[in-house]
């Protein structure tokens, strides 16, 4: 039997259902290809954005580094420290004054000794530690020359591995001996000499011998009168005699004791002069310290009484910044010889030992 083919004939809405659906599916279709080429975009926007913003927080951690830098560097010349109270680092033309005062003063630097014995048993046995410490605040605006003197002494690490070559009736003098046996002064330290600015090592004196010891003296600033002499820093200085033969400014005296006989015989020979230059901050235990330096065993060598083990200086340093520091050891020089008097000038150092250079 014939098989009859059977077809469907669809109505008119059927059809048109139909056409709706083929329309939508070729829409789906278009959005489908147009999404493949969106989302590589998507994914290379991403990564630019990524990338802007790595690059904006590496800028924005640098700018936190430098400008604060940038903005603290610090304005140092010579009135940074022969003006120390007064200078003005905002505007150096215009120094603070009377009726524009500064209004936040900097507070004096302070200098730190640091001492121990080669016979450490010995050393702790007194002083109840094998190093100690010892800190004072210095007069920057009382004793500026002297007080810079100090602090280049300190930076330039003169008294480093020198000694406290006497200790008598109330005071400890340093003064840059290596020894106590020959009593050399590190100033015959030729390649030591050397390095510092402003000097000439190859200066000889009038002998024709070569004196390695620092020849610059400076006259003396600051006196006070006081009852209580205990817990400060002196410098001897030069006399007003260019020939004389004092100090060369290297010598500093701590005073140990209220009313020392040996500093009241200093202070009264006429030939010597002394600036006050600090005092002991006054940190807690260090007087007592100082008080047992002024009680080490001592033995006569000379005109020194040298203490028995002897306590050597393993540094000291003071906390400028390190801006000043390097100024200070770069212009030494032009801080304490320019723009003075000139009688000043005429016994700031001494020409029979080292003289500054000049070009």
């Amino acid at each position: 039997m014939k098989k009859r083919k059977i077809t469907y004939s669809m109505t008119a809405r059927q059809k048109k259902e139909l056409k709706k659906q083929q329309e939508d599916g070729k829409q789906n279709n278009e959005n489908a290809e147009e999404s493949e080429v969106v989302v590589p975009k998507s994914r290379k926007t991403g990564l630019f954005v990524s990338l802007a913003a790595g690059i904006l927080a590496v800028a924005l951690i640098v700018a936190a580094i430098c400008i604060p830098v940038m903005m603290s560097k610090e304005t140092v010349t010579n009135d940074t420290f022969l003006k120390w109270k007064t200078f003005n680092p905002k505007d150096p033309e215009h120094p603070y004054d009377n009726e524009n005062p500064n209004p936040n003063p900097p507070a004096n630097p302070i200098v730190t000794f640091t001492l121990y014995s080669d016979d450490e048993a010995a050393f702790a046995a007194h002083f109840g530690s094998s190093e100690i410490r010892l800190d004072f605040e210095l007069f920057m605006d009382d004793a500026p020359y002297a007080s810079t003197n100090m602090l280049f002494l300190a930076e330039s690490g003169f008294y480093d591995g020198t000694i406290i070559n006497d200790v008598k009736n109330g005071h400890a003098m340093i003064n840059g001996f290596t020894a106590a046996d020959d009593f050399v002064n590190k100033s015959k330290d030729i390649s030591f000499m050397e390095k510092l600015t402003g000097f000439d090592p190859k200066r000889t004196s009038s002998s024709g011998l070569a004196d390695f010891k620092l020849g610059y003296r400076l006259v003396a600033e600051y006196k006070r009168q006081v009852d209580d002499s205990f817990g400060y820093l002196t410098m001897l200085a030069g006399t007003s005699s260019s020939s004389s033969s004092g100090c060369s400014s290297t010598a500093f005296v701590m005073v140990t004791r209220d009313n020392s006989p040996q500093f009241n015989d200093l202070m009264s020979d006429p030939s010597t002069y002394m600036s006050w230059v600090g005092k002991l901050t006054g940190e807690e235990g260090q007087s007592e310290l100082l008080k047992k330096l002024n009680e080490v065993p001592t033995t006569l060598k000379g005109k020194f009484r040298v203490p028995q083990f002897n306590i050597k200086i393993k540094s000291v340093r003071s906390d400028l910044s390190s801006a000043k520091k390097k100024y200070l050891l770069k212009n030494f020089e032009s801080i304490i010889s320019g723009g003075i008097s000139s009688t000043w000038q005429k016994y700031a150092y001494n020409d029979v030992f080292y003289s500054f250079t000049r070009s």
